[in-house]
């Protein structure tokens, strides 16, 4: 077991491929927070991962709200005294042409898929820092790098997202913090997956 004792956060991890990738650390013995707006589906995501014989707490959050990371990050440290890693999987797209799209559409695409992102990594920083020790996990869309028809806003979003990872990455190196950015795409969802990743891929969702 490559993750035991470790303690994971998996945000958007009820389903899709959040779903596949908390499965995956509870099976490499990590307690994972299932981690998810829909408090329903990181309910049951929990219970068949404690029910597989692995360690998993259900979390509802918003991650649009930075408060709510914050709470987040305290409520897992005051269950299981550390955090070891984050995978900022959540994400949410709505397919179509961009000249169809809304100022609604855009503004939620950049909440979740970038302004999320920066929420959770900057609630779990300092404890990183003062620990000496950290692993961030960014999920994006191979969208973002090489473009996809129907996603333009996707696409514009994802390059934020790359930033953000960038800009930050140095400062982690510095102080034994280490991140990761993978890009799925519908050719990569099952190898990464398995089954959830082609639910994931049906759906459309990036979380």
């Amino acid at each position: 077991m490559r993750l035991k004792d470790k303690v994971a956060i998996v945000t958007g991890s009820a389903s899709g491929i959040g779903l596949g990738i908390a499965n995956r650390m509870a099976r490499e013995g990590a307690k994972v927070v299932v981690a998810d707006l829909n408090f329903e589906g990181a309910k049951k995501a929990a219970a068949e991962i404690e029910a597989s014989g692995g360690q998993a707490m259900p979390y509802k959050i918003d991650v649009t709200k930075y408060d709510q990371a914050c709470a987040m990050v305290k409520e897992v440290l005051g269950k299981w005294g550390q955090i070891d890693i984050l995978v900022n999987n959540a994400g949410w797209d709505k397919f179509g042409p961009f000249v169809d799209s809304t100022e609604d559409v855009w503004d939620k695409i950049i909440a979740i898929n970038y302004r999320g992102n920066v929420n959770c990594c900057h609630a779990v920083w300092k404890y990183f820092l003062d620990r000496k020790y950290g692993k961030i996990i960014n999920i994006a869309s191979d969208a973002g790098r090489v473009g996809s028809s129907g996603r333009d806003r996707l696409r514009r979003d994802q390059r934020g997202h790359y930033r953000v990872h960038q800009v930050v990455s140095p400062r982690g190196r510095q102080s034994a913090d280490q991140r990761e950015l993978h890009l799925p795409g519908p050719g990569r969802y099952t190898a990464v997956c398995g089954n959830e990743g082609r639910k994931a891929q049906a759906g459309g969702s990036a979380a």
